[in-house]
């Protein structure tokens, strides 16, 4: 199959947007549910979106007005938990927090310019600690992270 730049970028919109290939598909005449997922599967893997999402970063701290937040070298995370569904097992983890309803976090970590420069989707009992240095450590972008903060389940997220 030849690759055209409609499918490409209707699966990228569909991404973006949280659509789903079911609805652009029933949205984009002449595309099909299997038609996107294929060319997801072999065009568009997860590493391109994150050297995308650097080039955007890269581009960001280039633009001048954004340095009226700060140069970068500030950050912090936090995630945002959201309820999944899907059957109960007696032998699930039981978050001291939320206790055992079943839920993902999105952990975010974002610069002082308002550039979320990383995001990782955690299972919803795994404290957000233990991902701390993945964003901080594994981001693609050239920003130089000097000083960071983050919350803790007593606290809120902490002023920049």
């Amino acid at each position: 199959m030849v690759l055209d730049k409609t499918t490409l970028f209707s699966v990228i919109l569909a991404d973006a947007i949280s659509l789903g290939f079911v609805k652009m598909a029933e949205a984009s005449p002449g595309l099909t549910f299997e038609r996107l997922a294929w060319v997801s599967d072999w065009y568009i893997p997860d590493e391109s979106y994150s050297k995308g999402l650097a080039n955007v970063i890269n581009f960001h701290t280039e633009v001048p007005f954004f340095a009226y937040w700060g140069d970068g070298k500030t950050s912090s995370t936090d995630g945002e938990r959201f309820k999944a569904a899907g059957p109960h097992s007696f032998n699930e983890e039981i978050d001291t927090k939320y206790g055992n309803d079943r839920s993902v976090t999105f952990y975010t970590h974002i610069s002082e310019q308002y550039t979320p420069f990383h995001t990782k989707l955690i299972n919803g009992t795994i404290t957000d600690a233990t991902h701390v240095l993945d964003g901080l450590l594994y981001h693609e972008s050239d920003l130089q992270i000097e000083e960071y903060f983050t919350d803790t389940k007593d606290s809120g997220l902490n002023n920049l």
